[in-house]
């Protein structure tokens, strides 16, 4: 299976007040950490940003805006060559190759979403996306559902069992959230 690696990285970060993808993680900014764990699976990478940041693979900014990660997914769908798309959020600092491994071996070209479940909760921003879901996305879009559990709902998706990676899907989004991790680690 050929795959696109997508990083989602245009959120506004209002929650945290700055832009969470720059926060230093052991010496590399959340978005660089991402990109290397993304760079073990493909070469041919692209990073949906509405910020400017500065690397080396190209930035795709978000056609409708202020509409969450369901405008990023959307932007990348319709601009990818490929029918598949890898996606990971970058600020989850914790993700690994592991993790990523168990997505693509779970996949099925049959799929039109592939993605974790913790907790009876789908982890929407860590998955396996084709490009087939564009006419769902477009309709959901006319009718304001940004929710991306809508999508799920609405295609044939996997959810795989991600019990044994909770602490992988911790999400920063908050001042609160960046102390509670650096805690942890």
């Amino acid at each position: 299976m050929k795959i696109v690696g997508i990083i989602l990285a245009g959120g506004k970060s209002s929650r945290m007040g700055f832009d969470k993808t720059k926060i230093d993680f052991k010496g590399k900014s959340f978005l660089d950490k991402a990109i290397a764990l993304m760079e073990n699976f493909t070469d041919n990478i692209l990073v949906s940003s509405n910020n400017d940041v500065d690397i080396k693979y190209p930035i795709i900014k978000d056609e409708i805006k202020n509409i969450g990660p369901l405008g990023g997914i959307y932007t990348i769908l319709k601009n990818i060559k490929n029918d598949v798309a890898l996606i990971i959020p970058a600020d989850m600092p914790m993700l690994d190759k592991e993790i990523i491994k168990k997505l693509i071996e779970n996949y099925s070209e049959n799929d039109d979403i592939c993605v974790f479940e913790n907790n009876g909760k789908p982890e929407m921003l860590v998955g396996i996306y084709h490009k087939r879901l564009l006419p769902v996305i477009e309709k959901q879009i006319e009718k304001k559902e940004y929710k991306l559990q809508i999508l799920l709902q609405k295609s044939v998706s996997k959810k795989i069992d991600g019990s044994l990676f909770t602490q992988q899907f911790i999400n920063i989004n908050t001042p609160d959230d960046l102390k509670k991790y650096i805690s942890k680690i």
